[in-house]
């Protein structure tokens, strides 16, 4: 149980920073809602796979009576052949769970790898935030992975920041920075 909820968690974690980290167009509308999305499906599955346990007939039986050598110095193994339930397929699990409970928990952290960046990518671009200025939007290249070797010259940002704040009504133009 402890896997699976860590996998169902962490999964959409690094989906929120693989989002932005190769998708500079990525914003805060995308990233919550592909991270509270792909959160909920995982937790839903991790919690349908804890109840219906489609894996549990998978370990085969004790037996306790079996001796483990004969007289001839080999195992007898004729006690160990019970038949399994022919309703299990060992690699699929039971057929009866459904299709998702059946996913092994290994993979809950690429799923939500993979679903974060899938609502998170296309929410970006349905619903931008609000304009940004040049610097800011290059600042947020610049810290993506496409534009890691890209320098940000050090003057323009006091003077970026000024303008901001002067435009956002924080400063009043006879303050100097």
């Amino acid at each position: 149980a402890c896997l699976s909820v860590m996998g169902a968690v962490a999964g959409p974690l690094v989906g929120l920073f693989f989002l932005g980290i190769f998708f500079p167009k990525a914003n805060k509308n995308g990233a919550i809602l592909g991270l509270v999305l792909s959160e909920m499906f995982l937790i839903w599955i991790c919690i349908g796979a804890n109840i219906y346990t489609p894996y549990k007939d998978y370990v085969l039986p004790t037996n306790l009576t079996c001796t483990t050598q004969s007289s001839s110095g080999f195992a007898n193994h004729s006690s160990l052949t019970q038949p399994l339930a022919e309703r299990i397929d060992l690699h699929y699990g039971d057929q009866s769970v459904f299709y998702l409970y059946r996913i092994s928990p290994f993979l809950y952290s690429i799923i939500g790898i993979i679903l974060t960046a899938i609502v998170g990518v296309p929410t970006s671009l349905l619903f931008p935030t609000e304009p940004q200025t040049a610097y800011q939007r290059r600042t947020q290249h610049a810290l993506t992975y496409f534009g890691r070797h890209e320098p940000l010259e050090s003057g323009d940002s006091v003077k970026e920041k000024e303008r901001l704040l002067y435009h956002r009504g924080r400063l009043s133009p006879n303050v100097q920075i």
